[in-house]
């Protein structure tokens, strides 16, 4: 999820320099980085390339019934990583159960864009904080992990 100060029409705004990112990616990888280092690695270059976004959360929920889920923050002033390991009664928690990631989940929805200056109908307990902050806009996005079958080649 990110949210930003940034104008609601993103058409508007000049196309992002993102020349080389996909092998920078590719690199940092190879590295045996952090999951912490990528994901501050990869919102700092989105953000210098003038992507205007104040805050990025990324969270992973895991089946490893040892390890529940992780809450990655980063926020372009601090430009690193806040971690939250988190359990799985978070969700059956209010932060939870009024999140947009909830409302997501339970309507099947891959993404949902917000303004913030303005009436927030699903109650979402994070957009109270964002608005005070001045931020305007929040816009979620789910990237399920679907297990896919693989080709397998003809046997002769």
């Amino acid at each position: 999820m990110y949210v930003s100060h940034g104008p609601s029409d993103a058409a508007a705004a000049a196309p992002l320099n993102l020349h080389g990112l996909p092998l920078w990616l590719v690199e940092r990888g190879m590295l045996g980085l952090s999951v912490g280092e990528q994901i501050a690695g990869f919102c700092r270059k989105i953000y210098d390339s003038g992507f205007p976004m104040e805050r990025v959360g990324v969270g992973m929920y895991t089946l490893h019934p040892r390890y529940g889920s992780h809450t990655f923050t980063w926020r372009p002033e601090l430009d690193e990583i806040e971690h939250i390991p988190r359990e799985r009664s978070i969700l059956n928690r209010e932060v939870y159960l009024k999140s947009p990631v909830h409302h997501m989940r339970s309507k099947g929805l891959l993404t949902l864009r917000r303004r913030l200056d303005r009436d927030d109908d699903e109650g979402f307990v994070c957009s109270l904080s964002c608005a005070q902050k001045g931020l305007s806009t929040m816009q979620p996005t789910s990237c399920p992990m679907i297990a896919r079958r693989s080709r397998s080649l003809p046997r002769d």
